[in-house]
C-alpha cells in the first residue's frame, strides 16, 4: 500500500485544472520523495534500535494514512502548500518509515534467500503503485479528487494497520 502514492500522477490533471500550474501540481510528489528518502534512514534506526518493527510500521499507517485524509481538504484549501504539507510531508514520512524497516525485516525473516526476499518487499513497493494507479483513476472520474484522496486514507488505515499489528 504505501508505494501507491508513486501513482501520484493520476492526481495531475486535476491539480492543474485547480491551480493552473503543472509546477504547483508536481511539487508535493517531489517533496515526498525527498522526504521518503530521508525518513527512510529514520525508521531504519528506530526499527534497529527498538529491534521490533511495531514502532516504525505504526508510524508509518499513521502518517500516511493521516497525510492522505488531511491531502482531500485540498480543494477546500486551495493551496499546492496545504499538499506539499500533507502528502509530501506527512505521506512522505510515512512512505520513509514503513519502507527500510520492512526490507530489514524480510532479510531477517529469510537469511538464506535474503535477496529473493528483498526484491519481493520492493517489487510489492513499486508493484502496489500498477496496482492502485487504475483504481485511483476510476475513483477520480466518479467521485473526483478530494473524495478519491480521502477514500485513499481510509484503505491506507483499513489495509496498513492490519499488516502493522500482524508484524508485531
Amino acid at each position: 500500500m504505501l508505494g501507491s502514492s508513486y501513482a501520484y500522477s493520476v492526481y495531475i490533471r486535476p491539480l492543474v485544472n485547480l491551480w493552473g500550474s503543472a509546477f504547483w501540481a508536481s511539487l508535493p510528489f517531489s517533496v515526498l520523495m525527498a522526504v521518503f528518502a530521508f525518513s527512510g534512514i529514520y525508521g531504519g534506526r528506530l526499527y534497529v534500535r527498538r529491534g521490533s518493527i511495531r514502532v516504525p510500521a505504526l508510524l508509518s499507517v499513521a502518517a500516511t494514512s493521516s497525510g492522505m485524509l488531511l491531502s482531500s481538504l485540498v480543494e477546500l484549501v486551495s493551496t499546492s502548500l496545504w499538499l506539499v504539507l500533507t502528502y509530501g510531508v506527512l505521506v512522505g514520512l510515512g512512505n520513509g518509515v514503513g519502507y527500510l524497516p520492512v526490507v530489514a525485516l524480510a532479510r531477517k525473516w529469510f537469511p538464506d534467500r535474503a535477496g529473493l526476499a528483498t526484491g519481493l518487499v520492493i517489487f510489492g513497493y513499486g508493484g502496489s503503485a500498477m496496482f492502485f494507479a487504475p483504481i485511483k483513476t476510476l475513483l477520480l472520474g466518479l467521485y473526483g479528487l478530494s473524495t478519491t484522496l480521502a477514500l485513499m486514507g481510509v484503505i491506507s488505515l483499513l489495509i496498513g494497520l492490519p499488516a502493522a499489528i500482524a508484524l508485531l
